[in-house]
């Protein structure tokens, strides 16, 4: 779902919330007029006599003054009354108003200071409703502002020159500037490389939900899912098909788990071939993770896709090295 799908769903939504407000007022009315009819007298007479003196304020503007004067004292008594008899009534004093989910706004989504623009509330459910489509619900605690570098070992890591902090650190600086200078990159394509367990997941889920905050529409499935969507696509399911074709058009799309998609022969290796060759070649943003090290791209998928996403110029390869975290988390516990 694009971020403007969302965001006509979400206005749908909004109208469906103004109209339950409405049920709501009109029921609590009927319940305060069942415990005392004046009560509904004295909450249309207030209205009723600013009207009055509107039409005047039209029609005599010379004795509009004066009409406004008297319209205003009078309502103000009729409130005061209105107040009193909800009291008796053992209501409380607002309960004839409308009651919104979001007084700033008044369940509208839009505030105007001084131009319209979207409400907090309404761009907050936005990006919640994106966080949903990537996958990404439940997982709160997954976005750079929550990466805690002490959790990770400050040990060397052989062959590198780096403790393994050094290397989670350093993964996340640059996956935090990809996601900030998107989709201006200087490549379109990001590849995160290690063994299992070591954050690439995360690092993921941290780009597609710092994206989202920019105002962006990720699409982020595990390869599992894009198997699936090329399956059914290879075998004539046009539900499917369709889904394909959204991921190859996808503006930035984000693979979770390379590699541990089953093989099927005249599917796998040929769906993500023009997948893959697709969107390089048309200079679209991909964003991959995977526990394959360069030699397993080479012999699981050959060397067509394996020098496509080892292209220098389409993907900058991001790598992790050192000790599964899951583990240190569960002798730490």
């Amino acid at each position: 779902m694009t971020r403007e799908e969302a965001a006509r769903e979400l206005t749908i939504e909004y109208q469906r919330q103004r109209e339950a407000d409405e049920r709501a007022l009109e029921m609590r009315r009927q319940e305060a007029e069942a415990r005392d009819p004046r009560i509904g007298e004295l909450s249309d007479g207030g209205a009723s006599l600013l009207r009055q003196a509107a039409r005047i304020l039209l029609t005599r503007p010379d004795e509009a003054v004066e009409a406004m004067k008297t319209a205003r004292l009078r309502a103000e008594k009729m409130q005061a009354e209105l107040k009193a008899r909800l009291a008796a009534a053992g209501l409380p004093e607002n309960y004839l108003e409308m009651q919104y989910r979001c007084p700033i706004c008044r369940d509208t989504g839009f505030i105007a200071d001084p131009i319209q623009r979207h409400c907090e509330c309404f761009i907050k459910r936005l990006n919640q409703k994106m966080y949903e489509g990537a996958g990404l619900t439940g997982r709160a605690e997954q976005s750079f502002e929550a990466f805690d570098e002490q959790f990770v070992p400050d040990t060397p890591v052989e062959g590198t020159g780096k403790t393994q902090r050094e290397i989670a650190c350093l993964a996340r600086d640059r996956c935090l500037r990809y996601a900030a200078r998107y989709p201006d990159t200087p490549r379109p394509g990001l590849m995160l490389m290690g063994n299992s367990g070591l954050g690439k997941s995360f690092l993921l889920n941290c780009v597609a939900r710092r994206l989202i905050e920019r105002g962006f529409s990720p699409v982020k499935l595990t390869a599992y899912r894009l198997f699936e969507a090329m399956r059914g696509a290879g075998f004539g399911d046009e539900q499917k098909a369709r889904e394909f074709d959204r991921l190859m058009g996808a503006e930035i799309l984000l693979i979770d788990d390379l590699g541990t998609e089953p093989m099927v022969r005249n599917i796998t290796v040929e769906y993500l071939f023009s997948l893959i060759n697709e969107r390089t070649g048309g200079g679209m943003h991909t964003v991959i993770a995977t526990n394959l090290s360069f030699e397993d791209l080479k012999n699981r998928y050959t060397e067509r896709i394996s020098s496509r996403l080892l292209d220098k110029n389409g993907f900058e390869v991001v790598g992790l090295a050192g000790e599964d975290l899951r583990l240190i988390g569960r002798r730490r516990s």
